[in-house]
């Protein structure tokens, strides 16, 4: 997962909000998926990413999320990398 300002040249105002940041998940699979998003959001999944590389337990939690039913596909994806991108980073410091 990676989170990124976009130029200015493609911000976009979309539904009352101002999209000037990109997500990209999914990078290793056959079909990666690039979101644009909120500053807001970008700040939020940005934190919620060292909140994770921080405590064990809340990938975790994460995990168990993903088992439930009902979770939308694009919530499944974004938390599955989510915990993909913590699992790699975990690695590289210990190894």
């Amino acid at each position: 997962m990676q989170i990124s300002r976009l130029p200015q040249a493609l911000v976009r105002q979309e539904n009352g909000m101002v999209k000037d940041h990109v997500v990209v998940v999914n990078e290793e699979g056959a079909q990666p998926l690039a979101l644009r998003i909120s500053g807001a959001f970008a700040g939020y999944l940005a934190g919620a990413l060292a909140e994770l590389s921080a405590s064990p337990e809340a990938v975790g939690v994460l995990e168990k999320r993903l088992e439930r039913e009902g979770l939308m596909t694009e919530t499944r994806t974004l938390f599955s990398d989510m915990v993909k991108t913590v699992r790699k980073r975990h690695e590289a410091l210990t190894s």
